[in-house]
């Protein structure tokens, strides 16, 4: 069963902001705002362990770059890595380094750690499969990421020098995008296994796969609030809320154009995502009141 959401004023205030006659005018506090606005295409963001920053992919020039730009918004300092792919990527829980997917050779995406004071540049797997959507572990010492290097695409997980591989998943099907719980115990990723594209839970040791969602189609890219206690996701170009141990999900935006990669902030309220906004695709931050 599919629920509307909980939080009605939230749609509301979406939904007149992106139309033209503009954002509500009667002195209510704005629940959503527009983080970018640039006439390329902004995505995979996701915030700083301290939730002052938001870390993102973008194609403002040719090839995509991982750009850094501070919450309230203001200007936008490039993370000069030097490298280009899909850039997918996660802050390290003290804040001074990342993890990220690219191509330094043309070839498959390998996963590449650097540190944002030093400039340091650490390869961390070199396979002729494709490795990418890495994920931070709470604790700072490992990493999730997804791999073919065993002939599907299935879950993995190593330490921060990229050593100690293990394999998590074991499918025929499709696993990817996974992301660490808050509490280091699960493993959130989205899997086709099922035949549609579901999100789905896995305890760090292998144990106790259980599906979470159960929707047509592709639900995918999602993210666990700070307490672990809800993952929010994208199905059918919306997001969605579910309780992490299950339940019926709810829905948080309804825009007329396309909602995706949502990442929750630190604190656990605000949840920042892409939105097809005019033709374009800019990062957009929606606050979740106080229940």
């Amino acid at each position: 069963m599919i629920r509307f959401s909980l939080f009605g004023p939230i749609l509301v205030s979406l939904m007149l902001w992106l139309c033209p006659s503009g954002p509500p005018s009667d002195g209510r506090p704005q629940e959503f705002r527009q983080l970018t606005s640039h006439g390329a295409t902004d995505y995979h963001p996701v915030f700083s362990p301290s939730g002052n920053e938001v870390l993102f992919t973008s194609r403002r020039e040719e090839d995509a770059a991982l750009i850094r730009i501070a919450f309230d918004g203001g200007d936008l300092t490039e993370v000069p890595i030097g490298l280009a792919g899909d850039l997918y990527s996660d802050w390290h829980p003290d804040g001074r380094s990342i993890v990220f997917d690219a191509r330094d050779a043309g070839g498959p995406p390998d996963i590449f750690r650097f540190w944002l004071e030093s400039g340091e540049l650490l390869k961390l797997t070199e396979h002729a499969g494709m490795d990418g959507h890495p994920s931070f572990s709470p604790d700072g010492h490992q990493i999730v990421f997804r791999s073919t290097r065993g002939g599907n695409g299935d879950i993995w997980i190593m330490d921060v020098e990229g050593a100690i591989l293990r394999q998590l998943t074991h499918h025929t099907g499709g696993d990817w995008h996974p992301k660490w719980s808050p509490d280091g115990r699960h493993i959130l990723f989205s899997s086709d296994r099922d035949g549609d594209a579901d999100i789905w839970i896995i305890d760090v040791d292998g144990s106790r796969l259980r599906k979470l969602t159960s929707m047509p189609g592709v639900a995918d890219r999602g993210s666990w609030s700070p307490d672990g206690a809800r993952v929010v996701f994208q199905w059918e170009g919306d997001l969605w809320l579910v309780d992490s141990g299950g339940g019926d999900p709810e829905q948080l935006t309804d825009l007329p154009g396309r909602e995706g990669n949502p990442a929750w902030s630190p604190d656990g309220r605000p949840i920042v995502f892409e939105a097809d906004i005019s033709a374009h695709i800019h990062l957009c931050i929606v606050r979740l009141p106080m229940l």
